[in-house]
């Protein structure tokens, strides 16, 4: 190992010593197998990109320069100064710019971490045609993108309570989004309960305003103990398969209801307070210290 080089499979390279060039310390490399320097994938860090003026009295392609050049791509430094991934609705008249919690243009948005490689580039299927290279804040590739892929995994019960909808659509290109596995909004979008454990019961901020985001209508945020969409209370464990379906339409393919051919063997859930679920995500009554607080405090066991 030389001096300096991280142990494990990430790597951030600062400023390169062997080419000289400056815009490589703008870039950090990850390395998905040790054994192979062709799998590795460039990040940005996002805490220097587009936050210095540019050197160059002419640049001549600022898509691919880490330098701003004017206040159209300046962007802030996401960590020190907090601000949300959404323009702000005063623009340009904004008063408050420098320390607005809101971004100011599509540089906040796109290289904003909550945003960054969390969706894939409009020339995935054409890649060629992308004129930003690895500057691009859309990932290029599966390994590129930093979200579970929902779509590679499969489709089971257990897919179904712990994964479906918990990851918001990463494809740019139109699709059939009453189809979709993923979220595309707050209203079908789901936490994921593993990590953010909630009850069946619907919240009251949901409830007095049944379409807002959560950290702006409940005082819990994405926090709450509380169901904050009808996705997350129908598909929550304890109520998953648990009511039969009234659509006489159902086809009964990603319906969280029971349909008159399947078995109603999640009713043992209600009856035990306790997860006893199917195949590769199971979770066993061992896993929580406390079981009866589990809906309503984090578990220490959770990640």
């Amino acid at each position: 190992m030389q001096p300096g080089q991280q142990s494990g499979s990430i790597a951030h390279s600062h400023r390169s010593v062997v080419s000289g060039n400056i815009e490589d310390s703008y870039v950090c490399r990850i390395s998905l197998c040790v054994t192979n320097r062709k799998a590795i994938i460039e990040h940005l860090d996002l805490t220097r990109y587009k936050t210095e003026k540019c050197p160059k009295d002419v640049c001549r392609n600022t898509k691919t320069c880490p330098y701003f050049h004017t206040v159209e791509d300046y962007r802030r430094d996401p960590f020190s100064t907090r601000y949300a991934p959404e323009l702000c609705e005063f623009g340009a008249n904004c008063y408050s710019r420098p320390k607005c919690r809101f971004a100011h243009n599509k540089f906040e948005v796109n290289y904003h971490p909550r945003r960054y490689k969390k969706k894939y580039c409009k020339y995935l299927l054409e890649i060629n045609r992308c004129k930003y290279g690895k500057y691009c804040a859309f990932a290029h590739n599966d390994q590129d993108i930093r979200i579970e892929l929902l779509h590679t995994m499969a489709r089971n019960d257990d897919f179904y309570l712990f994964k479906y909808k918990t990851e918001f659509c990463p494809f740019q290109m139109e699709h059939n989004l009453r189809k979709c596995i993923y979220g595309h909004s707050w209203e079908d979008f789901r936490r994921n309960i593993l990590k953010y454990p909630y009850s069946k019961q619907l919240c009251k901020s949901h409830l007095d305003i049944p379409f807002g985001r959560l950290d702006y209508w409940c005082a819990e945020g994405v926090g709450c103990s509380m169901s904050h969409s009808r996705f997350e209370s129908d598909f929550h464990p304890q109520n998953y398969k648990k009511y039969p379906c009234h659509n006489p339409e159902c086809d009964g393919n990603m319906c969280p209801f029971l349909h008159r051919e399947e078995n109603p063997r999640f009713r043992v859930i209600d009856h035990h307070k306790d997860f006893y679920m199917y195949p590769y995500n199971r979770i066993l009554p061992s896993t929580f210290i406390d079981k009866e607080s589990f809906f309503q405090t984090k578990s220490p066991n959770l990640f």
